[in-house]
């Protein structure tokens, strides 16, 4: 039925799967105009759009996408498209909107803390890389936040500190990213 949504919907995310981009944005677009209801397809052409660095239509479709107030995660989406923008207090005014996701979601202390550091604020950044560095030590974009906020902050000794610290206890995440690290 051409006038399906659900159709149009599956085949967006079979072309979506098979890595055929413009198809699947193409089959997520007509979903939506078989059916304004097609939430999944909004979200799904969001996360393509911002996948392109198209972040004002990716917010169009992640807002068009939200169900109902127990719906989150779009807004993480949403302040994620609003730091790509550079527009740091747009992103914490959705974000606030997804409080409720904040233990759930390590990346909504790493996005509260990145839109801090994108205005140049590392001492208000600094704690919430900090906390998503202490519940997962592998996790290298929250270690980058906490040496970029050093560095803002022309705390070297800190830096080093970790350096030694990670060479010591975590070889591998240094060797997996050492291109950053140089």
């Amino acid at each position: 039925n051409p006038y399906s949504h659900l159709a149009w919907y599956h085949l967006g995310r079979f072309y979506e799967l098979t890595h055929q981009k413009k198809q699947a944005l193409n089959a997520y677009e007509y979903s939506g105009l078989a059916n304004k209801e097609s939430k999944n397809a909004f979200f799904s052409l969001g996360g393509l759009l911002e996948s392109r660095d198209e972040f004002e239509s990716a917010i169009e479709n992640y807002q068009q996408s939200i169900k109902n107030n127990g719906d989150l995660y779009p807004y993480i989406c949403i302040a994620r498209c609003y730091l790509g923008l550079e527009n740091a207090v747009m992103a914490r005014t959705y974000l606030k909107k997804a409080k409720d996701l904040e233990d759930m979601l390590p990346e909504y202390h790493y996005l509260i803390g990145y839109s801090h550091l994108a205005e140049k604020d590392a001492l208000k950044a600094l704690p919430y890389f900090k906390k998503v560095y202490k519940e997962d030590k592998n996790d290298f974009a929250a270690l980058k936040g906490i040496m970029s906020c050093y560095s803002e902050l022309e705390r070297n000794k800190e830096i080093e500190t970790i350096y030694f610290n990670i060479k010591a206890d975590n070889q591998e995440l240094l060797l997996e990213n050492w291109k950053e690290f140089a």
